[in-house]
């Protein structure tokens, strides 16, 4: 496996001047693009392999889905993600990761960092999954021909208020109709490419069960490997909700007795032990730097 470093377009100065990643994941903003350019440009001159985690809005800040057959919805959300390979291949970067969607549109604030369903806009599962995987199909084709990865990640059940104070925000929740795990179980066995984001997988269901939820989270991650090129270290907190938690890897992580366990998280980290063609990245809501560190030694147990 190849450590990582997730950055963005204030963040990547303070991370990137104090520790040199293997690989890097950026936090991109298709709408901002022109703020990116001297991070890019470092990337390209210092020879940081990267990849584009995919962010955006629709007209009316509607949340790009591409599990929703509403043209005025699946067109732009194709076209967004379409203009964002467009720049991974430009800087020749590895990957285009993106959420597959919802059977319920929402709106999402990306400065408040909050979301809300849309009235009335919703679909079901069975057409829902069929557009899923009709447009993940063009996705993938047309990131195919730009010689890039098209990345669909696994998502959980449910999502918090808020995500600025996410220990309060995930105390309420609200049922999005989050693509579920055997949607995306569906794309892996048709042979598109996965982002494994661990405490996502593991919040597809809700339990309190700390060992069920650790067996069910690492026989998904062991069938979604094979697909696998990107996986998401982090952990979480209680409630086990269906909601994320966005907590890392340190031992003060650990001391707190976050889930997974640094344990179940070796275990985890031992399905891709020998497969370079597979990213780590923690992506805490602080200390990256140090997290990324963690994890490197974390898998030195494996060579």
């Amino acid at each position: 496996m190849q450590v990582g470093i997730k950055v963005g377009p204030t963040t990547w100065k303070a991370f990137l001047s104090v520790y040199r990643p293997q690989v890097c994941e950026v936090w991109f903003r298709i709408d901002w693009l022109d703020r990116y350019a001297e991070l890019f440009a470092y990337l390209r001159k210092h020879e940081i392999p990267a990849g584009l985690h995919f962010w955006g809005n629709l007209a009316g800040n509607v949340m790009p889905n591409f599990a929703f057959p509403d043209r005025d919805v699946r067109d732009s959300s194709l076209e967004l993600v379409r203009k964002t390979i467009d720049v991974a291949c430009e800087h020749g970067f590895r990957y285009v990761n993106i959420h597959p969607g919802s059977y319920r549109l929402s709106t999402i604030d990306l400065e408040q960092l909050s979301m809300l369903p849309v009235g009335g806009r919703i679909t079901s599962p069975r057409i829902g999954a069929r557009v899923l995987i009709e447009n993940i199909s063009q996705l993938h084709s047309y990131a195919t021909s730009r010689n890039v990865m098209l990345l669909v990640e696994t998502l959980p059940c449910r999502e918090p208020m808020n995500f600025k104070d996410l220990a309060k925000g995930r105390l309420r929740t609200q049922n999005m109709e989050n693509v579920p795990l055997a949607t995306v179980e569906k794309l892996a066995k048709k042979g598109f490419f996965v982002c494994n984001d661990f405490c996502h997988t593991a919040m597809d269901v809700i339990s309190d069960d700390r060992e069920f939820l650790f067996s069910k989270l690492l026989s998904k991650t062991k069938r979604l490997a094979a697909q696998t090129r990107l996986v998401h270290v982090n952990t979480m907190l209680p409630p086990f909700n269906g909601t994320d938690g966005h907590l890392g890897i340190l031992e003060e992580d650990f001391k707190n007795r976050v889930f997974p366990s640094r344990e179940q998280l070796r275990a985890l980290l031992s399905v891709f032990s020998e497969r370079e063609d597979v990213w780590a990245v923690p992506e805490p809501f602080s200390r990256n730097v140090e997290n990324s560190r963690a994890l490197e030694e974390m898998l030195k147990v494996f060579r």
